[in-house]
C-alpha cells in the first residue's frame, strides 16, 4: 500500500504537469461549446455559494471558532473509540476455494474429482461443514464453500501430511 501511494504521488508530482503543459490549451486557443458554458456557470454559481458562505463564516467567526473546536473535540474521540486496522478483525469462520481440472475433463468426471476432494475437506477436524458445486462457471472448475469450527479461526493451516490439505 506504501509503494503504490509513493508511486502515486511521485507521477501527481511530475510526470501530471509535464502531460498537462503538452495537451491543454490555454483559454484563448480553444473555442468554447454550448457544454463548455453551461459547465462554466455551474461553476460560477458554485463559486458564488462558497464566497457567501466564507462571508458568513468570518461574519460570525466565534460560532464558526466554536463549531471548528467541537468538530475537532468530537473527531478526537471517535478516533480514540473506533477501532483500527486495515483488515476487520472479525473472523466469519468461512473459506471460499476453487479447483480447475484438465481443459479434456467431462462435467462427470469433474463432479467425482470435487465430491472427493470435498469428502477430504471434510475430514479436517477445524471442518464443520462443506458445500461444492462443478460445472458452473466452466465444465472443468468447481467451488467450495467451507464452513469452520466456532473456535478455531486461529487453528493452523493445512500442511502436506493434515487431512484437510488440497493442493492447489
Amino acid at each position: 500500500m506504501t509503494v503504490a501511494i509513493l508511486i502515486s504521488g511521485t507521477i501527481a508530482l511530475t510526470l501530471t504537469p509535464m502531460m498537462c503543459s503538452r495537451f491543454l490549451k490555454s483559454g484563448r486557443e480553444a473555442s468554447h461549446g454550448r457544454a463548455y458554458l453551461f459547465s462554466e456557470r455551474m461553476f460560477d454559481r458554485l463559486l458564488a455559494g462558497y464566497e457567501w458562505g466564507l462571508k458568513r463564516a468570518l461574519e460570525y467567526r466565534l460560532v464558526t471558532l466554536c463549531v471548528f473546536l467541537g468538530t475537532l473535540m468530537i473527531t478526537v474521540v471517535l478516533y480514540v473509540m473506533m477501532p483500527k486496522g486495515f483488515f476487520p478483525e472479525q473472523d466469519t469462520g468461512s473459506i471460499f476455494g476453487s479447483a480447475e481440472g484438465a481443459q479434456d475433463i467431462s462435467s462427470a468426471a469433474m463432479r467425482s474429482h470435487i465430491g472427493e476432494m470435498g469428502a477430504i475437506i471434510g475430514r479436517d477436524t477445524d471442518v464443520a461443514s462443506v458445500g461444492y458445486s462443478a460445472g458452473s462457471s466452466a465444465f472443468n472448475s468447481g467451488t467450495f464453500f467451507i464452513n469452520l469450527k466456532p473456535g478455531h479461526s486461529e487453528a493452523r493451516a493445512p500442511t502436506r501430511s493434515s487431512p484437510g490439505y488440497v493442493p492447489s
